[in-house]
């Protein structure tokens, strides 16, 4: 995966994140990136 690509669903996760929607977002190939927005949520 390119560099800018991983930025850009870094960016849709986060935004993702703050609506609370976690749990039922899949993007297959980046679940880590899932599992350190939740742990974001977690530390707020």
């Amino acid at each position: 995966m390119d560099y800018k690509d991983q930025l850009l669903y870094t960016k849709i996760l986060k935004f993702i994140c703050v609506g609370g929607k976690v749990e039922g977002v899949r993007f297959g190939a980046v679940p880590q990136i899932l599992i350190t927005c939740s742990d974001n949520n977690q530390e707020r």
